[in-house]
């Protein structure tokens, strides 16, 4: 299920009607969550690059390192490990996107995503990032109080925090290809929006304490 073209903000009258269809919404969704993006040696969920990867090699600023080794000034970061690109080969988009990967990363990735469902993967980013942005702009306040009450006391508590590792997983593959202070994670909405919904959700799990 997905949820209807966004509109602009909504009111704060919500309906319940609102607030359990989002809650339905979640949990006919929540199956296909939970197995659809690999994980990496960390443990963080990843998904692949929207778009090709070219090789590139480097063919100037040759020396030597503190281990004597010949590596490569190329002035790059790997955007998976963070470490500085140092091989002679890596990875970059060839649609422009400021996103490298070293040659390690590059190849365990490859492994990771070489039976992984791309399409679904792809649909549970979307489904995630799409309800998190109706329940911020067409709840309002007071719809989105209800919908924390509705996870927090009608939700079974591993149902619950299968919802919560879900987006979790979803924001953590999302970032691995967003680039710090640019322009593209700015303009993500359905990142931002996931990360939001994290608010609401920890909201949610404090409420059966402190009533």
């Amino acid at each position: 299920p997905a949820p209807p073209p966004l509109a602009g903000p909504g009111p704060e009258g919500v309906s319940a009607d609102d607030v359990t269809w989002v809650a339905l919404c979640l949990a006919a969704g929540l199956p296909l969550l939970g197995a659809a993006l690999p994980r990496d040696q960390h443990g963080c969920c990843v998904m692949p690059h929207p778009h090709p990867l070219t090789k590139r090699m480097v063919r100037s600023g040759r020396y030597i390192n503190a281990m004597g080794r010949p590596s490569y000034a190329t002035n790059r970061a790997c955007d998976n490990c963070d470490e500085p690109i140092a091989d002679r080969f890596y990875y970059a988009c060839a649609s422009g996107c400021e996103v490298d990967f070293c040659k390690r990363c590059h190849d365990r990735l490859e492994v990771l995503f070489k039976d992984l469902d791309v399409e679904l993967a792809a649909w549970v980013a979307r489904f995630v990032g799409r309800v998190a942005s109706y329940v911020l702009t067409q709840l309002g306040v007071a719809g989105r109080r209800a919908l924390a009450r509705e996870l927090a006391f009608a939700w079974p508590a591993a149902m619950f925090e299968r919802l919560v590792r879900a987006v979790v997983d979803v924001a953590d593959a999302k970032v691995v290809h967003l680039q710090d202070n640019s322009d593209h994670i700015k303009s993500d909405v359905d990142f931002w929006s996931s990360v939001g919904l994290l608010q609401l959700l920890y909201f949610a799990n404090q409420l059966p304490a402190n009533e």
